[in-house]
């Protein structure tokens, strides 16, 4: 039994690591994963945000730009009515939690639609 119970942890703790393993951005994944609810939880957008952020997305970058590089699966919002932090801001969808949440990376637009911040938003 305990042989069994190290070798279940074990693969479990194998699989966790390779989950929260690191990837480089690659537009034609991102792009097949558009639809998120596909593979919720297996999403590898999740594990390709800190290169997307360090490499890919800059401030200043136009919002066409954005849109050519992550497409147009996203969320836009730009309304007064909501706080001044997002009334221009679009979020892209990068998969779900174990809880259910659904997991973000949003980016925030000046009034002429240039990048000015983008970050992980947790679900």
């Amino acid at each position: 039994m305990n042989k069994i119970l190290i070798v279940f942890v074990l693969l479990f703790f194998i699989s966790f690591i390779s989950a929260c393993s690191y990837k480089k951005f690659d537009q034609k994944v991102w792009l097949e994963y558009s639809d998120w609810s596909k593979s919720a939880v297996k999403n590898p957008r999740m594990n390709m945000i800190d290169d997307l952020s360090n490499n890919y997305l800059k401030v200043g970058m136009p919002k066409s730009e954005v849109i050519r590089l992550l497409g147009d699966n996203y969320e836009c919002q730009k309304d007064d009515t909501i706080t001044s932090e997002y009334k221009n801001a679009c979020k892209y969808q990068i998969g779900e939690d174990f809880t259910g949440d659904v997991d973000s990376f949003v980016i925030f637009f000046d009034e002429n639609d240039n990048v000015i911040k983008f970050h992980y938003v947790p679900g």
